[in-house]
């Protein structure tokens, strides 16, 4: 699998996996669109698999911090590292930019995201009621990254 940044010829793709992971919580498409042309303090990759799109990132920084704000695989790629090249993606990202902290929202039942999520460090913050459209909740969790 190769790690691109993502461009608008992404979207469609995007999108579809957004809706197959996310449901009713997915962006629309001009939203992903709109991030992708405010990208002053964004970036997003896509993970390329025989020439598919079978997963994606969004990141959201500013001087110190960085949000991923969205992270989803294909269903049919799921247990393949998709998600665990793009996470390394997004730390590449942090220590380039000299992040400190890294923060994300995950529904508070997506015991295999959360899993991934600890692996790589995060520990959980807080509980935000009804975070998401769906009126579930989110474990917001952070990382402290060492300089």
């Amino acid at each position: 699998m190769q790690i691109e940044r993502m461009n608008e010829n992404h979207i469609d793709d995007v999108y579809l996996i957004s809706l197959e992971e996310f449901k009713e919580n997915s962006w629309s498409k001009n939203l992903f669109i709109k991030e992708l042309q405010d990208n002053k303090f964004k970036d997003a990759f896509v993970g390329i698999k025989n020439n598919q799109v079978v997963g994606f990132v969004n990141l959201c920084f500013n001087d110190e911090e960085m949000t991923i704000l969205n992270l989803a695989t294909k269903s049919a790629f799921k247990r393949q590292n998709v998600a665990k090249m793009l996470m390394q993606t997004a730390f590449e990202v942090a220590k380039n930019k000299s992040i400190s902290r890294m923060f994300l929202e995950v529904e508070v039942d997506n015991f295999p995201a959360i899993n991934l999520y600890k692996k790589f460090g995060f520990e959980v913050l807080k509980i935000r009621k009804n975070y998401y459209p769906n009126h579930h909740d989110a474990l917001e969790m952070i990382k402290y990254l060492s300089d």
